[in-house]
C-alpha cells in the first residue's frame, strides 16, 4: 500500500515537472519570437531610412504608397523645382490611383529628417 502511494506520488511529481518544463519552453519561445520580430522591424526601418537618402527613391516611394487622394499609381516624370541642403520641392506627373487612371500632376515638398533621409511634408494637386 505504501509502495503504491510512493509510486503515484513520484508519477504526479514527474508529470508536474514535465508541465512546468513545457510551460517554460513555451514562454521562452514566445519571448524569442517577440524579440526576433522587434529586431526584424527595426532593421527594416533602418533599411528604409537608408534607401530614402536618395531623393528620387523617396519621391517615388512616398507618392505611390498609401491611401490618400494625392497618391499615384506610377510616377512618369519628376521635375525638381527647388533644392537646398534641408528641403526640396518637386513636381511629379503620373497616373492617379483612382479609376479612371488619368494623368495627374502633384507638387510635393520634402524635408531631410533622421539619418539624412527625405520625408514627405505636404502634397497638393495641380490642375493640368
Amino acid at each position: 500500500m505504501i509502495k503504491q502511494e510512493n509510486v503515484r506520488n513520484k508519477r504526479v511529481r514527474r508529470i508536474d515537472r514535465f508541465k512546468k518544463k513545457k510551460k517554460r519552453q513555451r514562454r521562452l519561445a514566445i519571448i524569442f519570437l517577440i524579440l526576433i520580430s522587434i529586431v526584424g522591424y527595426s532593421l527594416w526601418q533602418l533599411y528604409n531610412k537608408n534607401q530614402r537618402k536618395d531623393l528620387q527613391y523617396a519621391v517615388e516611394q512616398s507618392l505611390t504608397s498609401g491611401n490618400s487622394d494625392d497618391r499615384l499609381l506610377r510616377v512618369q516624370n519628376i521635375d525638381l523645382l527647388f533644392n537646398d541642403s534641408d528641403a526640396a520641392v518637386v513636381e511629379v506627373i503620373g497616373l492617379s490611383k483612382k479609376e479612371p487612371h488619368s494623368t495627374t500632376k502633384i507638387k510635393g515638398s520634402f524635408r531631410k529628417g533622421f539619418m539624412d533621409s527625405w520625408n514627405l511634408e505636404s502634397t497638393s494637386k495641380i490642375e493640368i
